[in-house]
């Protein structure tokens, strides 16, 4: 009688699932509140336990625990701030009208400038105004998209016409823009604007915003639209 043998071979599967978690809920309770400040606090400066999962606490979503959180998670409770994870925000808020190259007695022009003036109110609001920014002459909206990336805070400006479409020709316009939800670091911030000719210098600068500080950045522009 011949015998036969069946090997069996038996596969171990491990099925993982991921934690769900509420962003900016460090202390695990599922709401987000003050005390998770407070529990940030503890696990940042004495040691004490960390959020779990460690995205719980990460409330402004650049990949690391620290004060920037806490700032982020007290800014949207006390003061409308943008939630958890949601990241920074910007709104146009104010635009000059079509600048003009005459100048009055004693005014020098300085049309051909490219220049971001900044305010940081040292929390997570960001006031910038890019001065002699170039549009087309009819915008109906003039935009600024954001985005974020490690620390360089990229501007993207646009505009938008009526079904007229855009004018033949270009001006320079002040626009206001405030950015908000953006905790203190350092950054860099660089405006993606659309009339700059390929291989100038972009606007771009690094600032510190540790602290409530102002400044400006300029360049020099020596074409249309910035000089006629």
């Amino acid at each position: 009688m011949r015998r036969v043998f069946f090997l069996v071979g038996v596969i171990c599967l491990t099925v993982t699932t991921a934690s769900a978690y509420v962003c900016g809920d460090a202390n695990g309770d599922l709401a987000v509140n003050i005390a998770d400040a407070v529990y940030l606090v503890s696990h940042i400066f004495k040691g004490g336990p960390a959020p779990d999962p460690a995205e719980a606490g990460d409330a402004n979503a650049d990949g690391s625990l620290n004060m920037a959180d806490v700032v982020h998670i007290i800014n949207h409770i006390f003061r409308g701030g943008p939630a958890p994870c949601a990241g920074p925000t910007a709104e146009v808020v104010q635009i000059s009208g079509c600048k003009t190259f005459d100048s009055g007695p004693g005014e020098k022009a300085t049309l051909n400038l490219d220049c971001v003036e900044y305010a940081y109110d040292g929390l997570a609001t960001l006031t910038l105004t890019h001065v002699n920014a170039g549009f087309n002459c009819c915008p109906t909206r003039i935009t600024a998209d954001l985005s974020l990336v490690g620390n360089v805070l990229t501007i993207t400006e646009g505009e938008t016409f009526e079904e007229g479409g855009p004018c033949y020709c270009l001006c320079l316009f002040d626009v206001q823009m405030v950015i908000a939800g953006l905790p203190p670091g350092q950054y860099t911030i660089h405006v993606a604007e659309l009339y700059v000719q390929n291989g100038d210098a972009p606007l771009e600068f690094s600032v510190d915003l540790s602290a409530a500080i102002s400044g400006s950045y300029c360049l020099e522009r020596t074409y249309y639209p910035w000089v006629r």
